[in-house]
Formats: structure tokens, sequence, C-alpha cells
């Protein structure tokens, strides 16, 4: 009991530490209210939904630790550590175990409010997102579009083809996100060819509609 107690004890002080290292920083960066809140909610949220927050220790470097074992133990570990986030995301169900167990391994999560824009349209594509918890509302200029609803990926089309954003996405509940960079998208498009074809496909698709709905207007 003691040595559960002494772990517990050594995770929330890098919790503590942790979120010290943000104070200072927005401290230092005088950053204005608005904005000091939602980078002290940032970093709230990502520690307390990323299950392997709760094992930080003095002791050890999880991600260390996992990058030591071999791939298929390493996907068995992922996979079995973020079950309840994977059953979350419908894109993942199907997809071979090393896979999911790449991706999961590389997402970041965020955390956006009512009313704040997750992405803004005319703006550079630099991630994708999954829309684990909430509502978001797909804008052109300011007319929505489509709501997406919990399970959604969108910020696709820009990553893979490139360029700035064709659409706005803002918030219409909080919503809660595993963003994924276009730096590691497109390595996993080159390790996963078949993934790349499904979502190339489908951001053809979302193109097609958007001109569509573009004539329409």
């Amino acid at each position: 009991m003691s040595s559960i107690m002494s772990s517990f004890d050594a995770q929330n002080k890098a919790v503590r530490e942790k979120m010290m290292c943000v104070n200072e920083f927005i401290r230092t960066a005088k950053l204005p209210k608005e904005l000091s809140k939602q980078v002290r909610d940032f970093f709230e949220f990502k520690l307390a939904r990323s299950q392997r927050s709760f094992l930080i220790s003095s002791n050890y470097d999880v991600d260390e630790l996992l990058d030591e074992l071999g791939s298929g133990l390493r996907a068995d570990v992922l996979l079995y550590m973020d079950r309840q986030l994977i059953s979350k995301i419908p894109f993942l169900e199907g997809k071979v175990p090393q896979f999911v167990a790449d991706i999961i391994s590389m997402f970041q999560p965020m955390v956006f409010h009512e009313g704040d824009f997750i992405c803004k349209e005319g703006t550079q594509a630099d991630e994708m997102f999954f829309l684990v918890k909430g509502k978001a509302g797909i804008y052109y200029g300011s007319k929505l579009i489509v709501v997406l609803e919990e399970g959604s990926y969108f910020g696709e089309i820009g990553c893979i083809m490139g360029g700035i954003r064709r659409a706005g996405v803002k918030a219409l509940t909080t919503c809660e996100l595993q963003a994924l960079s276009r730096r590691n998208l497109n390595m996993l498009l080159a390790e996963y060819p078949e993934v790349g074809d499904e979502l190339k496909r489908v951001a053809r698709e979302r193109v097609s509609a958007s001109k569509k709905e573009h004539k329409s207007d």
C-alpha cells in the first residue's frame, strides 16, 4: 500500500511541477487573461485525459519504456491502455492493430469551448482532428454548413492536398479532440497506403460536395 501511495504522490508532484512551468511561462510571456486561460485549459486537459499521464514517474519515462518494446508487444500495450479512446473513434474500426497503435501514440489531446474556432478558414492546414466529445460546425464564412457529431474527423483535406483551409470549424459545445499533425499524418500514409487511399477518397468526396455547396449559393 505504501508503494502505491508513493507512486501516486510522485505522479501528483510531476503534474504540479508541469503546471508550475506552464504558469511561469504565462507570466513571463505576459499573456492576456483569455489567452492564459486557454493555455492552462490545454495543459490541464492534456494531463487529465492522457492515459499515459497517470504513468508519470520520477523513476522512468513511459514513452521511452514503450519504445523499447517490440512493435507487436508495444501495439498490444497501447491498444489496451487507450481502449476507451479507441472505442470513440469509428475511423479506427477495422484498421490493423499496428496502425491504430501508431496513430494513437501520435495524438495530441485538445479542448475547445463553445464559440472557439478549432481551425479557421484561410489558415495553413497543419493538423487533422478527431472529435471525441461534443459538437462542432463547419462554416464557410459566417454560414453554418454541417454539424459534426462525436466520432467525426475533419481537417484532413488541407493536410493531404496542401494549401490553406477551405472552411472554418467552430465548437458548438465544449469539444474534446485528438489532433494529428500534418507531418505525422503523412508519415502514417506512407507506411499504411491503404489508409491513405481511404482518406484521399473521402477528401475528394468532401471537396466535390463543397464545390456543389458553393455553386448552390
